[in-house]
């Protein structure tokens, strides 16, 4: 089942990279390990830094947007994350998981930028929200062929979720990431520990409501 990502307005026309993404560099890069590709990256190679931009923008658009609401803030975010990536390649460590070190370094910066704005206007209030997880983005959790109804249903029993339940659940289904990948994403010690969380995070789910039930098995 293929995830529905969210499109990004005029990718390609944007002035702070000029990158090609061709299907050639897609499939050099894709039969590659995530150290492989972070190894070439490091060293200079345009076409490894161009593949991570395009393979990876899309879903830290979508993920920065669980935390901050304000389109035009979320791309300028992961712009500057980029130009960082870029201008101290040479200095930046070795990864194990490639996803989840973008997804790690992407919520440290959007964390950081909410802690700066100590005033929050009115409008910023109501574009900064605590990771409501949103079904319209129809991700590889949601079944495509579940009606307006039961998306319904799902979304109230993520509702039900605290926010780091759900962050949890979005990591694992949305974003099919593994235990150790969610682990490091959410300073969590251990696999254990991350395991328990979204067994309990489901079990909450599951025991609301029999409705809940008939739904979650869809896809669970």
């Amino acid at each position: 089942m293929k995830m529905e990502s969210t499109k990004i307005e005029n990718l390609e026309d944007q002035k702070v990279f000029k990158l090609k993404n061709t299907n050639s560099l897609y499939h050099v890069f894709s039969r590659k390990t995530d150290q492989e590709i972070w190894n070439a990256f490091q060293a200079g190679n345009e076409g490894a830094f161009n593949y991570i931009y395009f393979t990876f923008f899309t879903s830290l658009y979508n993920y920065c947007s669980q935390f901050y609401n304000d389109k035009e803030t979320v791309k300028d975010l992961i712009q500057d994350f980029f130009i960082y990536l870029r201008e101290n390649c040479k200095n930046l460590g070795e990864i194990t998981y490639l996803k989840a070190y973008l997804f790690k370094s992407m919520r440290r910066r959007v964390q950081a930028y909410i802690k700066q704005k100590n005033r929050l206007s009115a409008k910023e209030k109501k574009e900064f929200h605590e990771f409501r997880i949103s079904i319209s983005q129809e991700r590889q959790m949601v079944n495509q062929a579940l009606n307006e109804e039961k998306k319904k249903v799902l979304q109230e029993a993520l509702n039900l979720l605290t926010k780091r339940q759900r962050e949890a659940i979005f990591y694992y289904f949305y974003e099919n990431l593994g235990y150790e990948e969610i682990a490091l994403i959410m300073d969590i010690s251990n696999v254990k520990s991350v395991r328990n969380l979204i067994y309990r995070s489901l079990n909450v789910m599951r025991v609301q409501s029999n409705k809940y039930d008939k739904i979650l098995f869809c896809f669970l």
